[in-house]
């Protein structure tokens, strides 16, 4: 969670346990999954993906996105991807998501930032389920 710059929270977090978030409430939800991703050396894709369950058991792929990534001179490259979901939370309980991020050769490195968000997920409450 972004800890500086203005953040400005409203409402009640998500929580994680084990790489898994649970809702504080229910309701329908916009997930937004964005990655950073820094290459050295060359990549074919890069991986990103929103999963759901409805039953806290069996997850299933909500959202993704595949990026290519070339590296055009001796520096560093970057990428991002950015995929979402609207999940309808009908149970505190059952309803969770997970995020996967996953790469063709281990060349590629997820970047973050406590100050700023680099790679990050936010969950929008956007009403009544």
């Amino acid at each position: 969670e972004v800890d500086s710059d203005g953040y400005g929270q409203l409402g009640s977090n998500v929580s994680q346990s084990s790489g898994e978030f649970s809702f504080s409430a229910t309701g329908i939800y916009l997930i937004i999954f964005n990655h950073l991703g820094m290459l050295n050396g060359d990549d074919r894709q890069v991986y990103s993906a929103i999963y759901t369950t409805t039953n806290n058991s069996s997850y299933n792929i909500a959202a993704e996105t595949r990026e290519f990534i070339q590296q055009t001179s001796s520096s560093s490259a970057m990428c991002t991807g950015t995929c979402f979901h609207q999940f309808d939370v009908t149970s505190t309980t059952n309803c969770k998501v997970k995020f996967q991020v996953d790469v063709l050769n281990n060349s590629t490195s997820t970047l973050g930032d406590t100050g700023y968000t680099r790679t990050g997920v936010q969950f929008i409450r956007l009403g009544d389920t």
